[in-house]
């Protein structure tokens, strides 16, 4: 039984790799919350549940080709990225020339989702999107794995 300022927490097995240490067995234990009980502040965005992130499908692969694209309204490469064998390549439009050459892009590796659904942007068919974060002035900064990893890594 979990005592104040604690949660009891029940950890099982799962089928993605981070959880290959896990014992077979449940195993329950105590977890002591570092947040103070006269927190109050809003969550940001809504709780998923855990199999809600496991079915979102996000990898890492590596551009092969950028090149600008000057039908659409706003600034974007269109990015062919290698997700290794198991997956193949797939095109995808990216808000990035504020921030990258398209020279700079070609050999990077890149975060993406892959089971989105193709979206048609101004006549270009994005099979996956290239996840980033917006900088200081609101530009995108591409998520990249900090060393080199193989393609098509999935994201746990």
């Amino acid at each position: 039984m979990a005592g104040a300022g604690q949660v009891s927490v029940v950890l099982a097995p799962r089928r993605c790799p981070a959880y290959t240490r896990l014992p077979d067995i449940l195993d329950e234990r105590s977890v002591e919350l570092n947040t103070p009980e006269s927190d109050t502040r809003e969550t940001a965005v809504e709780t998923i549940d855990w199999t809600d992130f496991e079915n979102v499908d996000i990898r890492v692969g590596t551009v092969v080709e950028a090149e600008e694209f000057p039908r659409a309204r706003k600034p974007l490469y269109r990015l062919r990225i290698d997700f290794g064998p198991e997956i193949g390549f797939r095109w995808s439009a990216a808000g990035l020339p504020s921030r990258y050459g398209v020279e700079e892009l070609v050999g990077t590796q890149v975060v993406a989702c892959l089971n989105l659904g193709a979206r048609n942007i101004a006549g270009f068919m994005s099979e996956c999107l290239t996840l980033g974060v917006p900088d200081e002035e609101g530009e995108t900064i591409l998520l990249s794995p900090t060393r080199r990893v193989p393609e098509g890594g999935r994201l746990f």
